[in-house]
């Protein structure tokens, strides 16, 4: 043990301590109920035959490659349906923690290969600490396999361009580009982006030294940007060929060519990873005062490859102009950390004075994340007490209280005992709540504006205060059966 002790540093302590608390907030969201896009995704992907999860694109839900790796998990622990999959929600949460999990793990051991152990400890810091990352990493869905693939190919490709290519290694790169389209589609934007920066490299082969300190062959390059298009080419086919089989999806047609909107997305984005850790953004300036003060334009910074990964996808959106659903951009993230963890080293850690105040920092960071779970839960449960819509990256998706299991047994146990009707009022678009009552055998009717209230009867809903306000307007007489705080909440109307 003393040994141990001696061998770990305060910043390596630090660390794992960081990396402790990401896992107690993943594993605080593990048991949480699935919401109406994670039991989508269950009915029409997940639980159904192999061939319907390659084959069927009829919603975006379908990130192909996450829920192959689902129908394995599924069919390995002896979950064959939907309520099983209800009932005990942790076990295929499980699949994207341990995704979120071998992200940090990548990402450490890439970062201190390429940029340094000062750097890594850093970005770990850093990705620990980002409370979007917890939330949704271990939300049933592909992005948190995305950004691991995100992950991968980046320093895939940061390898190539250090050392010489070989066919091996290129090939590990183009079948990463390609699994990663696989899982999300919109990662078009980001092997795209590869694609723009291989054309540069090729035509300007100088240009490499200002983050490589070295020129790239412009052979390799060529070989590395022709299989990396063939590829892309390739599952662009294959989607293209899906949604001629499906209606018509408004989410995947262009809308606005030079949309100005969704070219500003990437500060809501970058403001979205940072939470509340203004300080990162005093560190983002202090480089760009130096960058500015010393006019190192040519000169090598880690930034310059990571800052174009970052920026061309939303440059890419902004001329195709397709509708804006912020998570997609969750692919990013890996960029986002290493632009922030370059910003930090070049105004600290490139001094060794400065380098006693790495702790602070990561301490500063572990502060941050338990006060911003502390507004996340504050939030979630304010949003829920006054049915406010919760937002996309954000405080968002249901993620404290969601009782949808709880609130499904209770209807069912109050409606056979008492004899009466259960009416369904859920608002905010769907949340999942009527697959629940299906799949525990509940019946229920949709509520509407000219029911008559002439017999008792139980009303299940998620915005309380329009229901509330609504009988009080009638002078109905109700009963609420839970807490305010929970997202879902039963009346009991008496007669």
């Amino acid at each position: 043990m003393n040994k141990l002790k001696k061998k770990l540093n305060g910043t390596q302590l630090l660390l794992i301590f960081t990396f402790f608390i990401f896992c107690s907030g993943l594993i605080f969201f593990l048991c949480n109920d699935f919401w109406q896009d994670e039991v989508y995704t269950l009915v029409h992907f997940d639980f159904v035959p192999f061939k319907t999860t390659l084959f069927d694109y009829h919603s975006t839900n379908n990130h192909v490659l996450f829920n192959v790796s689902v129908q394995w998990f599924a069919r390995i622990f002896g979950i064959n349906d939907i309520k099983s999959a209800l009932e005990a929600p942790y076990l295929l949460r499980l699949i994207p923690f341990l995704y979120s999990i071998l992200g940090v793990v990548i990402f450490y051991f890439g970062a201190r290969n390429h940029y340094g152990r000062h750097f890594a400890e850093v970005g770990v810091s850093i990705w620990c600490t980002s409370i979007v990352i917890i939330d949704f990493g271990v939300q049933l869905r592909g992005y948190s396999l995305s950004i691991l693939l995100t992950l991968l190919q980046y320093f895939v490709f940061l390898d190539l361009l250090k050392n010489k290519p070989t066919f091996k290694k290129v090939a590990y790169f183009i079948l990463l580009s390609g699994l990663s389209l696989l899982c999300l589609p919109t990662n078009i934007y980001i092997n795209v982006s590869y694609l723009i920066f291989c054309f540069t490299l090729c035509l300007f082969p100088f240009t490499s030294y200002t983050f490589l300190k070295k020129e790239i062959s412009s052979k390799g390059i060529f070989l590395i940007g022709t299989g990396l298009g063939l590829i892309t080419l390739g599952v662009l086919l294959y989607y293209k060929w899906l949604l001629q089989l499906q209606p018509e999806n408004p989410l995947l047609s262009s809308f606005h060519l030079f949309s100005f909107k969704n070219l500003i997305q990437a500060f809501a984005i970058y403001f979205h990873f940072s939470d509340i850790r203004y300080y990162l953004y005093l560190f983002l300036i202090l480089w760009v005062v130096q960058f500015c003060k010393f006019l190192k334009f040519k000169s090598y910074s880690n930034i310059y490859f990571p800052f174009f990964c970052f920026s061309m996808p939303f440059l890419l959106f902004f001329i195709h102009g397709s509708i804006i659903i912020q998570r997609t951009f969750l692919s990013l993230f890996p960029f986002f950390v290493i632009i922030v963890t370059s910003t930090i080293e070049k105004s600290i850690l490139w001094n060794y004075r400065f380098k006693k105040y790495l702790n602070y920092l990561i301490a500063g960071n572990i502060f941050s994340l338990i006060f911003s779970f502390a507004i996340l839960l504050n939030n979630s449960k304010r949003n829920n007490e006054f049915s406010l819509h919760q937002h996309d990256l954000r405080n968002h998706y249901y993620l404290v209280n969601f009782n949808a299991e709880e609130v499904t047994l209770l209807a069912r146990k109050i409606i056979l005992k008492n004899n009466i009707k259960l009416f369904v009022w859920d608002d905010f678009g769907q949340t999942g709540i009527d697959y629940y009552l299906n799949y525990y055998d509940v019946p229920f009717e949709m509520f509407t504006d000219r029911m008559k209230f002439e017999q008792a009867c139980l009303v299940l809903t998620n915005n309380k205060g329009a229901l509330e306000m609504y009988l009080q307007q009638r002078h109905v007489i109700f009963k609420r059966l839970l807490n305010k705080d929970k997202q879902y909440n039963l009346y009991l109307l008496q007669m």
